[in-house]
């Protein structure tokens, strides 16, 4: 609508108050959100300006709202509102037995409580994400309570049919029913229980990277719905004897599913590889007893190696089949001057590559 001349002439005396009136309400709203706008902008701009959390003192090492170090000597610790992140061991060898972090938390480093032995509690703030790939808890042997997203937890830490943490000690638990998924890492590491069995419950169907890491548990039984396992899931279990999958049957020896080795179990040392067998999984031998392990025989079928997988081994010589193709960061790491890997000449344009297959390792080695 376009307002001219003859159309103000033709408005009568009531309909000129009429617009008076409605232009001296919307003008009175347009001052209004005015107000409002430059109100809001202000305090978001307040908002970016406030410094950062900065101490430094006989208990507190905290930097531009990152926690670097607790130094303090009490039992009960309040962390600092201001506090957005907490570095990794910045709890290290501390005396606490209770945190409760703030509500300005953010993000926490795997191992922020490191070694922490009269650890018994920690709170956090609704407003906190747990990260499941990060073992934030390494040695805390009497932690028993975690409140995450409101709820105190004092058997196993659950978000959105994700199962993050097991505080449990005793000899055989069973994971709660309702849970879809194992997340990345299920145990403390270094907790120090010795579990005998541990039954994943019906209904899971996936068991992620890392997820029993290091648990000491000497029997594993795992469900008819799981789909997915994830290769390292049993990383570094060093007792582990026995694998029973439902409608799969038991392992004894080595965990073979499909064509891909997930893992090497406790033995008298020795290890026969089946034919068919086309991957060895990351980590895949970490699990057996490693000083105990005398030798490997490894399938024609053989395609690559993950990453990590014969760390550590004490075998004097280990053979790698002509098909392998593709060996993986760390594969042989720490093995020493006394021992040897026969490797195809393929791998000897790739010695000193990026490739990291010899990533810390000073083994001798024989190309064919």
């Amino acid at each position: 609508m376009q307002w001219n001349i003859a159309t103000s002439m033709a408005l009568n005396e009531g309909n000129i108050l009429t617009i008076f009136f409605a232009l001296m309400g919307g003008c009175m709203l347009l001052s209004a959100v005015y107000v409002l706008v430059k109100t809001v902008r202000g305090a978001g701009a307040r908002a970016k300006q406030a410094p950062s959390l900065n101490r430094k003192d006989a208990e507190w090492d905290i930097r531009d709202g990152v926690l670097d170090q607790y130094k303090g000597e009490q039992s009960d610790v309040h962390v600092p509102e201001g506090v957005t992140r907490v570095r990794m061991s910045a709890f290290k060898e501390c005396r606490v037995r209770s945190v409760v972090m703030p509500s300005t938390l953010r993000e926490m480093s795997a191992w922020a409580f490191n070694d922490c032995a009269n650890l018994r509690e920690v709170t956090f703030a609704d407003t906190f994400c747990w990260n499941e790939s990060d073992h934030y808890f390494n040695e805390c042997d009497k932690l028993s309570a975690i409140t995450y997203r409101g709820q105190r937890c004092t058997d196993f830490v659950v978000e959105n049919d994700v199962l993050l943490l097991c505080l449990l000690r005793k000899e055989r638990i069973e994971t709660p029913s309702g849970v879809r998924r194992i997340g990345g890492r299920l145990f403390q590491y270094g907790c120090g229980y010795d579990y005998a069995q541990i039954r994943v419950s019906e209904g899971v169907t996936e068991i992620g990277e890392g997820a029993l890491r290091g648990a000491a548990v000497r029997k594993i039984v795992l469900p008819s719905t799981l789909q997915t396992l994830a290769e390292s899931a049993f990383a570094y279990c060093h007792g582990l004897t026995w694998v029973e999958l439902a409608g799969a049957g038991e392992y004894e020896n080595m965990l073979i599913l499909g064509d891909v080795l997930i893992a090497a179990l406790c033995n008298d040392g020795v290890y026969v590889v089946p034919n068919g067998v086309r991957r060895i999984g990351n980590d895949a031998f970490s699990s057996a007893r490693i000083r105990a392990v005398r030798s490997i025989e490894l399938p024609d079928t053989l395609e690559s190696i993950g990453t990590g997988a014969f760390a550590f081994l004490p075998v004097s010589r280990l053979r790698i089949p002509d098909r392998v193709r593709e060996i993986e960061w760390g594969a042989f790491m720490y093995w020493n001057e006394q021992q040897t890997l026969e490797l195809p000449s393929r791998f000897r344009e790739s010695a000193n590559d990026r490739s990291g297959w010899r990533k810390e390792c000073k083994a001798k080695i024989v190309y064919y």
